[in-house]
């Protein structure tokens, strides 16, 4: 795949996150609906630091983008009900979304095939080695918190 198309499909994946986010509340996007353990803003908190924190970890500049105050709200197996005390607004993470994308193109344009620091193995078919590879598996995980964002607003009747 070229690498123009990488980046449009990043594009279209990214507006299609900010635009399920289009007339959200801050409220509506705290709740978490019975049959739920997260709420919308942990999901696009959750976008953010996965991207971050796959990046900064497997790629040779290392360097993290997203403040270090964030990524314990939204990291893997924590939820809302855990939180001590209140993260960043909906309109803070949106205002990340949107930086993020463009701090990726920018740092990674033309580097697409370079090699990752150690290879990211998670089944003997699933094997990642380069920044596409890294960049490939970041748009399918936000494609996928993009269906609990939608399956959430559908719960909380802003479908």
């Amino acid at each position: 795949m070229e690498e123009k198309n990488m980046w449009g499909q990043f594009h279209f994946i990214r507006s299609r996150t900010i635009q399920s986010l289009k007339n959200i509340t801050e409220e509506t996007a705290n709740q978490v609906p019975e049959g739920y353990r997260n709420s919308i803003k942990w999901n696009i908190g959750h976008i953010l630091i996965t991207y971050d924190n796959l990046l900064a970890k497997f790629t040779s500049n290392g360097e993290k983008q997203i403040s270090d105050k964030i990524t314990p709200f939204f990291s893997g197996g924590t939820s809302p009900e855990t939180w001590e005390s209140e993260p960043s607004s909906l309109d803070e993470l949106l205002e990340l979304l949107k930086k993020q994308q463009g701090e990726i193109i920018s740092l990674y344009s033309g580097r697409l095939e370079e090699p990752l620091t150690s290879r990211i193995t998670f089944t003997e078919q699933t094997e990642m080695d380069t920044i596409r590879d890294l960049l490939q598996f970041t748009y399918w995980h936000e494609g996928l918190h993009q269906g609990v964002i939608n399956g959430l607003k559908y719960s909380l009747g802003q479908m």
